[in-house]
Formats: structure tokens, sequence, C-alpha cells
């Protein structure tokens, strides 16, 4: 297989479990509007779901802690939906098993994996979803996923994680310059302080 082929697999395999995960989702809002929307990874990038936070919450989070806002917007152990409807993302973590299989144990026809050192194949691994993930948002934009009645008007997107390594920050921050505001992206480079 080629590199663009996985990426294709993967890309749609996210779509159809963003668009199955916001129909489960908005059963629960009851008139609520999400401010964030992003891909929760655990294990690099494995384990994949969404983390999202209702503006409300938010707010409420805001008002009883004297923390600074911003640190309140992007803490997602405060957000109201962790990884809720989790299931509609099997489909995904088989095809990133399989993705890891080939990564270090087989073969592609347009990247030779074996002459990747550790560094350089890990390199390698967060580019392939670092891009992928760009591509996913990029379509659910076109397909006008976020202008709906379900979230706000400026909303958060980009991947997170409970506790990233150095190499995760790094790509949590690469992705949110591209997706998000300055104003987004100023407060989640500050949380990272």
């Amino acid at each position: 297989m080629k590199v663009i082929e996985l990426q294709l697999e993967l890309k749609k395999r996210l779509l159809r479990a963003c668009h199955q995960h916001l129909e489960f989702l908005k059963s629960d809002l009851s008139g609520k509007t999400l401010s964030s929307y992003t891909f929760l990874c655990c294990d690099g990038f494995r384990n994949i779901g969404i983390a999202s936070c209702t503006t409300e919450k938010i707010e409420e989070l805001k008002s009883k802690n004297n923390t600074p806002a911003y640190f309140r917007e992007l803490d997602i152990s405060e957000w109201d939906y962790f990884n809720t409807y989790y299931e509609t993302f099997s489909s995904v973590d088989e095809f990133i098993d399989e993705l890891y299989l080939v990564f270090y144990d087989g073969y592609l026809e347009d990247v030779n994996l074996d002459g990747f050192s550790t560094d350089e194949l890990w390199g390698f691994i967060s580019n392939f979803f670092e891009l992928t993930f760009l591509e996913v948002f990029e379509k659910l934009e076109k397909l006008n996923f976020f202008n709906t009645f379900v979230f706000n008007n400026d909303v958060f997107k980009g991947i997170q994680l409970s506790d990233p390594d150095i190499h995760m920050k790094a790509a949590i921050e690469r992705i949110s310059v591209v997706l998000n505001n300055h104003s987004w992206h100023m407060k989640l480079l500050a949380n990272r302080e």
C-alpha cells in the first residue's frame, strides 16, 4: 500500500465517526452549544475519541474558580463531554492498530520504513496523523459540520491528550496554529506553560 491510500482510509473512517458522534451528542445537548470539538488521543495517536465542551460549562467553570479563564477553557478534565460515545470510533481504532503494524513491521510501496531511525519513524508517524487530522477538520469545515445550531461561532478545534509528552505537545501546537484563530491558539500556548 501507499501512504496516501492509508491516509484516505483513515480520513474516511474519521469523518464517518465524527458524523455519528455528533448525532449521538445532539441528543445530550438540550439547547446548549459546543465551544470545542477535538480529537482525544491516547498513547500517541491511538484510541481516538472526541473531547468537547459546551459554552455553558465553560462559563460555569470560569465563575467558580480563580484560575485564568484560558485554563478552564482548555482543561479537558473539566469538559462535560470527555470521550463520550467512544464506540463510534471503534473502526478508526481498529484501522489505527493496522497502521501501527504497517509502520513498525510492514511495508509501504512509497516509503522505506526500514531506513528510518526510531526518531525518524516517530516523525513520519506523527506527520502522517497530523496531516490526516488537519485534512479531516478541513473536510468537516467544507461540509459545514461546525455551522449548525450545535456549535457556537468560535469553536476550538484540534487534538488533546490527557498527559502529552514533549513530542505530542508540539503536535498539539502545530495542529492548533492551523485550525484555530489567534485567540484560541494563544490560550493553548499559555495553557502549556
